[in-house]
């Protein structure tokens, strides 16, 4: 968290970044949930429903699968992400995902003269 001030040093760690991440977009709305992952899974899963789309880092296996159950049962996308320093990856679960080209492969055209005329040789 390297945009994470000095001054927010013991405020919690989901606030402080769910804050400023939001000033980067205010049109995004944010929830902090600080209860842990395993209680929420087993107590109430329908917790997940009520957002359009669910962000998971460093999260067990086991707790991922159980969580991309329960996501992929009620049509939400989960985005799975991991980073090891400079790699990481980005994993997107759904249940359906079009992918329409709407640009065709050559939109460019091409401008190089063929025929130069004298002026620029």
């Amino acid at each position: 968290n390297f945009f994470v001030t000095s001054d927010k040093v013991g405020t919690s760690q989901a606030a402080c970044t769910t804050q400023l991440l939001c000033e980067l977009n205010t049109e995004v709305r944010s929830n902090i949930c600080t209860e842990l992952l395993d209680t929420i899974l087993d107590t109430s899963p329908q917790f997940f429903s009520q957002f359009t789309v669910v962000i998971a880092t460093d999260i067990s296996e086991e707790k991922l699968k159980r969580l991309a159950e329960i996501l992929w049962s009620e049509k939400i996308p989960l985005l799975v992400a991991k980073s090891y320093g400079l790699i990481g990856y980005l994993r997107l679960v759904v249940q359906s995902h079009e992918i329409i080209e709407s640009h065709p492969d050559n939109s460019h055209e091409d401008l190089r003269l063929d025929k130069p005329f004298p002026s620029v040789i």
